[in-house]
């Protein structure tokens, strides 16, 4: 991520939970024990929207994210996000990902070549 700091490393893997409202499922709380933006415990929000749309919502202690996830087929999703720095810097990426079906490529593909099932990013900014 163009804003890292040099010793800041977001690889690596996470425990994530979702913790639904008890009056409405569809909204909630969202605990990650490494965040986003920033490496470090973090609790924020999530809310599933008229379109079945994720969007999660998340304070950190020098910035704000609000990212959005939603799956317009069944072989096409798409992510948004906007991070607002503390002090007036922003930045916002939108993403669609493609999965790609092994099965479907032809049969003069090698299988060493043959990408494996999953999806494919095409980011733009």
């Amino acid at each position: 991520m163009a804003w890292d700091k040099e010793d800041e490393n977001h690889k690596g893997s996470t425990v994530f939970a979702i913790v639904p409202d008890p009056d409405d499922p569809r909204r909630g709380r969202m605990l990650r024990e490494r965040g986003y933006a920033e490496i470090v415990p973090v609790i924020g929000r999530f809310e599933m929207d008229e379109e079945d749309g994720l969007t999660l919502i998340t304070e950190y202690e020098t910035m704000s994210s609000i990212e959005r996830f939603w799956f317009v087929g069944s072989n096409v999703r798409m992510r948004s996000s906007a991070v607002k720095r503390f002090g007036g810097f922003n930045t916002s990426t939108f993403c669609t990902e493609i999965r790609i079906d092994s099965d479907s490529n032809t049969t003069t593909t090698s299988e060493a070549e043959k990408p494996s099932a999953g999806f494919i990013s095409a980011l733009g900014w």
